[in-house]
């Protein structure tokens, strides 16, 4: 019996911690990502034209981090078919 509750916690505290590692990554790499969003403006305008079926046009994309959240402000976004 003592030996399943130290296996039981020894699993739960080592995945505590791979899921803590896994979001610390995964906001770090969106803090690196997200600032070079508007280079890819053209490359997102065709992508999303492809998908919805008609002509995508972006006037303006920024990306920013506050604390944990992203913050994504894309100015004038105009979709003809």
């Amino acid at each position: 019996m003592k030996g399943h509750l130290h296996l039981t916690l020894k699993l739960f505290w080592g995945g505590l911690a791979t899921l803590l590692i896994g979001f610390a990554l995964l906001i770090q790499v969106g803090r690196e990502v997200l600032p070079h969003l508007p280079e890819w403006r053209e490359d997102l305008e065709h992508y999303l034209s492809v998908q919805l079926g008609g002509e995508v046009k972006i006037e303006e994309i920024r990306a920013d981090w506050d604390g944990l959240r992203p913050l994504i402000s894309i100015k004038n976004l105009r979709f003809s078919e």
